[in-house]
């Protein structure tokens, strides 16, 4: 199908890195502020101690696979 109207490169996409990361920054805050709501300081920072543990792996493992 061929449609006069489309063209045939639509161009560079934009980048929404940035947009990105606030909202995931954003949703994090919220959720965290939610736990220590709802089951104290002490589950919400070993959530924050899981998160900190399993990026640094991940941040690891990549580095090891980028070589």
């Amino acid at each position: 199908m061929h449609d006069p109207h489309r063209r045939a490169h639509p161009g560079i996409a934009e980048d929404y890195t940035a947009a990105f990361l606030c909202m995931a920054y954003l949703l994090l805050f919220m959720s965290l502020i939610t736990i220590w709501g709802l089951w104290g300081y002490p589950v919400a920072l070993l959530i924050c101690t899981g998160l900190h543990a399993a990026l640094t792996r991940w941040q690891a493992v990549r580095a090891r696979a980028d070589d």
